[in-house]
């Protein structure tokens, strides 16, 4: 086995001691003919976190590596993959996953680390994820929901394919745990200050940077599970109204710099997107007269039905109290 690290595995954790050693044991069955490590960075938490991951670095010192924080640094605004993991990659490529999701398939980093060996013109892989609840069963929903589009098994998406099939949806249709990248691509990135500085939009700079350099590389295999429904999780978040504008504010602001950045190669899509997020703006601001006088008719027509639905959700409490009722016969 070459002794160089073809692969550095990257989690953050925080207070995840019901999870955290189901997503390392994904890391440890790995089954690779190469060496990788595994670096965890621990948020200060103050359950049994880091118990946990100590009694595995103990066991496998010369595979796992950790950052142990002696204050809460997320609380701070500090961005731990940028701040702390980034920074001590060691590997060829770089594997993503966060400490309350993990891995369900055993040869996902061989198969991920082939795919981009073989590949050159690709900078990032992705693969489908499924979604489970915070108790761990399955939902039977997955990321990328349209996923059946692709009848390969490896499919090659460049950024205009992006525009067209997945960002009128969502600006990351894929999901932290299936991220796979090249860790040439990362001097650069944490070297330029905007992919750093823009608060609240979470690993969207890094795919969008990834994508501007190469292809992505699609892998239609089902390879990890994401744990939806923590109170904590950037998802939770979304259901605050302010929080939700500010999100949106936040991905302008983004969108408007990565226009420039990429020298407005991709300006008719991102100006549509930036009108996209100044009517959701204005949508959950409950501006409906600007919506209508402002040029945004197109935009309130392709989302009529949920408006609607938002409309009388909070009209009426006898819609809810049925709407609940209907969830538990079916």
């Amino acid at each position: 086995m070459n002794d160089e690290i073809k692969v550095s595995i990257c989690c953050a954790t925080y207070n995840q001691e019901k999870c955290i050693e189901k997503t390392i044991e994904g890391f440890l069955n790995q089954k690779v003919n190469f060496k990788y490590e595994i670096i965890i960075h621990d948020d200060c938490s103050t359950d049994k976190t880091r118990d946990i991951i100590e009694k595995y670095r103990i066991q496998y010192p010369n595979l796992i590596r950790t950052i142990y924080q002696k204050e809460n640094k997320y609380s701070k605004g500090e961005k731990i993959t940028i701040n702390y993991l980034f920074p001590n990659v060691q590997g060829k490529y770089v594997a993503l996953c966060e400490g309350d999701d993990y891995w369900n398939d055993e040869n996902k980093l061989r198969i991920m680390y082939e795919c981009l060996e073989k590949n050159k013109d690709c900078s990032f892989a992705t693969h489908i994820v499924e979604k489970i609840s915070k108790d761990g069963n399955c939902l039977h929903e997955f990321i990328p929901a349209n996923y059946k589009i692709y009848s390969n098994e490896v499919n090659k998406i460049d950024i205009d394919d992006f525009f067209t099939v997945f960002s009128k949806k969502t600006l990351t249709p894929f999901q932290t745990s299936s991220y796979f990248f090249r860790s040439e691509y990362l001097y650069e990135y944490l070297n330029i200050k905007q992919f750093q500085t823009i608060p609240g939009v979470g690993d969207l700079p890094l795919v969008w940077y990834l994508m501007y350099k190469g292809k992505i590389l699609f892998i239609k295999k089902n390879m990890s599970f994401y744990r939806t429904g923590d109170s904590n999780s950037w998802s939770a978040k979304l259901d605050d109204i302010n929080y939700r504008i500010n999100h949106f504010k936040n991905l302008i602001t983004f969108l408007n710099f990565y226009d420039g950045y990429t020298n407005y190669r991709y300006e008719t899509h991102i100006k549509y997107l930036i009108k996209k997020y100044n009517f959701e703006i204005l949508r959950y601001s409950k501006n409906y007269k600007k919506i209508i006088t402002g040029g945004y008719i197109d935009m309130l027509m392709l989302n009529i039905k949920p408006i609607i639905f938002e409309l009388l959700w909070n009209k009426f409490k006898f819609f809810k109290l049925f709407y609940e009722l209907y969830k538990k016969i079916k």
